[in-house]
């Protein structure tokens, strides 16, 4: 499991291993709107070349637009023998609108015609998480349909790392929640330009759905001393 961007790369293998981490030495290709390539080389954590290809389930959130993909290609940790992959996986594209700066991000997927995407953004006066707008979106049987209200609750363990999570979702014409609930898989800090992120991927399940997914956490970054 894994997530590959222009500014971070994140691999952990079976056994819970990072394989690789922040790095700026890879190459995202686009070739079209729902067709998407990322490949990454270092000398120390080793190499990958993966494949993204929409399948048309996705949604759009005031800040980025998600849809649902089917990933494939190989991976080769560092002193290991390559391996061929083959997975759902998640692409997450910056919206043409803009939108204010998110908090906190959960995308998870339970098969192809099943997903669920929420972005918490942090207002310009900011006293703590119960100041979060959520913007969510459920995916059901291949249907987008707009949560009204997304509850989120995390627990996080004594090195600020989240482990748990679950979520109630309102919808319109719906009496009561739907309720999401996950736990952590393998989790890291990362310490980016402008932002330190706490990404966790999580093993969720709602209902008779059961999937996988990630759940991101980013705070601006303190300043940096020079080295």
């Amino acid at each position: 499991m894994g997530i590959a961007g222009p500014q971070v790369s994140i691999l952990f293998s079976a056994d819970g291993k990072l394989g690789f981490s922040v790095s700026d030495v890879q190459q995202i290709t686009t070739y079209s709107a729902s067709h998407w390539a990322a490949r990454m080389e270092t000398a120390d954590a080793g190499r990958y070349e993966l494949d993204w290809r929409s399948l048309g389930e996705g949604a759009s959130l005031d800040s980025s637009d998600v849809m649902v993909c089917r990933v494939t290609g190989k991976i080769e940790e560092a002193g290991r023998r390559e391996r061929r992959m083959a997975s759902l996986g998640i692409a997450t594209l910056p919206s043409r609108r803009g939108g204010p700066p998110v908090l906190r991000s959960l995308n998870v997927v339970f098969d192809e015609k099943n997903a669920f995407f929420l972005n918490a953004y942090r207002p310009a006066v900011y006293h703590g998480h119960g100041d979060e707008r959520n913007d969510a979106i459920l995916i059901v049987d291949g249907e987008p349909r707009r949560v009204d209200e997304a509850r989120l609750s995390t627990v996080y363990s004594k090195d600020d790392l989240h482990v748990q999570a679950s979520v109630e979702l309102y919808l319109e014409g719906e009496e009561l929640p739907r309720r999401l609930t996950g736990e952590a898989i393998e989790g890291t800090h990362v310490e980016l330009t402008d932002r330190d992120v706490a990404l966790a991927f999580y093993n969720w399940t709602m209902g008779p759905h059961t999937g996988v997914g990630y759940y991101e956490i980013a705070l601006a970054a303190p300043p940096r001393r020079a080295a």
